[in-house]
């Protein structure tokens, strides 16, 4: 059976999707899979990772996201974006880490990234194995946060913003139906939005248009409908990595946070029992040279 890893977004909270990853990519070397899909600040993540090139984006996040000039306030006097998005592609992930685009469209591994339509506000996906579409542009359109970042993003003539809003999960995602699921949460599984983070939407309200509020909204009760799909896809052999509390801020791109939420991403993958069942069942497979490949000597 094909195998899909599934990470949430969460802006700097992906750094537990990084450690996460990197459990499976350095301790478990588990270094393809059949599908990746991520919806938000998890998607450059995950695109290193269908491009073969995993442990550039974990140095990168350590130590090329923890600077003042991707978010913070000091962004707002200058006319930038208080979560510069713009510079998380453009500068951080295209030229100072390099995303290799050649290697991803070679890569035997099928990236998929959401994004939700502005005129529909549903979950569109893309698919990297036929789109043309520039992957940093997607990249940039999965990530495009409200009030943080407020710009929606163009894909062919349509605008498109934050997948994480469409749906946080995107477990209805066709292109990872039938596979064996790896999926890494950025928030509990018990989580659940408080009435305060939804006043705190509507204060909001005014500077946001209509659709991109509505999404807003409406991506509360479609989270609590993921986590009940998670319970049930568990029950049936896939995995769900988790944090068992809500630790760590979604907005704090210091080192201090990003560390903490990378060790804990990792610590949490480790200690998974299911997750060692199936990397186990995987090492046995016929796929399992696929799945764990041994590295080229040069």
């Amino acid at each position: 059976m094909p195998v899909s890893i599934v990470a949430e977004g969460g802006s700097m909270r992906a750094a537990y999707v990084v450690g996460a990853v990197n459990a499976l990519f350095s301790h478990y070397g588990l270094k393809r899979v059949d599908v990746v899909t991520a919806t938000s600040g998890s998607a450059p993540a995950m695109t290193f990772y269908a491009a073969g090139s995993f442990p550039s984006c974990y140095e990168g996040w350590r130590e090329e996201v923890p600077s003042p000039r991707l978010l913070g306030f000091s962004n707002l006097l200058r006319h930038r974006p208080y979560f510069d998005i713009d510079y998380l592609v453009d500068v951080i992930v295209r030229e100072r880490v390099g995303l290799d685009v050649a290697a991803l469209k070679r890569s035997p591994v099928r990236l998929v990234l959401p994004v939700t339509s502005y005129r529909t506000g549903h979950i569109e996906y893309v698919d990297f194995s036929t789109s043309k579409l520039d992957v940093f542009d997607v990249m940039r359109a999965a990530m495009s946060i409200p009030i943080a970042y407020n710009k929606t993003v163009q894909l062919d003539g349509n605008a498109y913003f934050d997948s994480h809003l469409g749906n946080p999960l995107c477990l209805d995602n066709p292109y990872i139906a039938g596979t064996k699921k790896i999926i890494i949460l950025t928030y509990p599984l018990e989580y659940v939005w408080s009435r305060r983070k939804k006043m705190q939407a509507r204060i909001f309200r005014p500077l946001i248009s209509p659709v991109v509020y509505r999404a807003l909204l409406a991506s509360f009760d479609k989270r609590a409908e993921a986590m009940r799909q998670c319970t049930e896809l568990m029950q049936t052999g896939d995995v769900v990595i988790a944090p068992m509390k809500l630790e760590g801020r979604s907005l704090d791109n210091s080192s201090r946070n990003i560390n903490f939420l990378i060790r804990q991403g990792y610590e949490d993958t480790l200690n998974s029992l299911p997750l060692r069942d199936l990397i186990g069942k995987m090492r046995t497979s016929p796929r399992a040279d696929f799945y764990f490949p041994t590295p080229t000597v040069v």
